[in-house]
Order: structure tokens, then sequence, then C-alpha cells
């Protein structure tokens, strides 16, 4: 028989990739406890920063809501304004149209009333000119005397 045998064979390995292993894996867990603190800190420095910037957008959007809520109450004012001027408008609009509608009635009066006095002229004229001229009437004899 030979001289090699398995268990010959496990004793004759050398030892040294054995005394590694341990080293390796205790490199790998101080690297993982390392990551592991530095994320927890980071995680807890984040939420502080997450927390104050939250705070510093909620009193910023305090203040942008007061500055909206102002600003629909200008506008909401502004259109009360401009509806009651409309309004004002629209009745002096409405006044102006009756008194020139009673304007144009009475210019329509005075342009019929214009026409019936030319037609008499006129009528008049015509007979004037076909009516033979009056004779001389003879003096007064109480005058003369």
């Amino acid at each position: 028989m030979s001289d090699f045998t398995p268990s010959n064979r496990v004793s004759s390995e050398p030892r040294r990739p054995r005394r590694i292993l341990p080293w390796i894996l205790l490199l790998a867990v101080a690297i993982g406890a390392v990551l592991w603190a530095s994320n927890r800190i980071g995680y807890d420095n984040s939420q502080e920063a997450v927390v104050r910037p939250k705070a510093e957008l909620s009193a910023a959007a305090e203040i942008a809501d007061k500055t909206a809520r102002e600003a629909v109450a200008n506008l909401q004012q502004m259109i009360q304004e401009l509806r009651a001027e409309q309004q004002r408008v629209a009745e002096q609009i409405s006044g102006l149209q009756r008194q020139l509608s009673a304007e144009q009635g009475g210019r329509k009066l005075l342009s019929e009333q214009v026409g019936g006095l030319s037609a008499r002229v006129d009528s008049l004229r015509g007979s004037n000119a076909a009516a033979p001229p009056n004779p001389q009437q003879p003096a007064k004899k109480g005058r003369e005397q």
C-alpha cells in the first residue's frame, strides 16, 4: 500500500489558510460594525435634518398660506367693488338711454311740426301767387279836407 491515505492527506496540508479565515471574518465583522454605526449616526442626524426643514417648511407654508389668504381676500374685495361699479355704470347707461330716447321723441315731434309749418308756408305762397293783386284803394275823402 501506499503512504498516501486520506488521513495523511489532511494532515499534510499547511495550516496557514485556516489561520487567515478567522482574521477575514473578524475584519468583515469590524467593517460591518463600523458601517452599521456610521449608518445609525447618519440616520440620527438625517432625522434631525429632516425635522428642521419640515419645521421651516411648515413656517414657510403658514406664511405662504397667510399671504395667499390675504391675496384672495383682496381679490374678493376688488371683485365686489368692481361689481358695484359695474352696477352703477349700468344704471347710468340705462338713464342715458332713457334720456336719449326722450330727446329723440322730442326731435321727432319738432321735425313733424316744422314739416307742417313748411307745408302751410308753401300753401300760403301758392295761394298768394294765384290771387290777383289787390287794387289800390281810393283815398279816403275825410282826410283830404
